[in-house]
């Protein structure tokens, strides 16, 4: 997850079908620094994602108080 995140950095646009894959897979995402990653995507790429606002309170809002740090910046 961490890579696909600096690869959105470098090529913004190029790999945007990728998304998707990634977002259906949030559930699976259990180490910090993957749960960062992921929550920037959504925050980059979040009108391209169908029910963002939806999917990222119900994995990141609902428990944001015991995600350590890392995925609270």
């Amino acid at each position: 997850m961490i890579i696909a995140k600096d690869i959105f950095r470098r090529f913004p646009t190029k790999y945007e079908k990728l998304i998707g894959d990634l977002v259906a897979k949030v559930k699976e995402y259990s180490e910090p620094e993957s749960k960062s990653a992921i929550a920037w995507i959504f925050g980059e790429y979040a009108e391209k994602i169908k029910n963002c606002y939806k999917i990222f309170h119900e994995n990141f809002i609902e428990n944001f108080i015991e995600e350590s740090d890392n995925v609270k910046l």
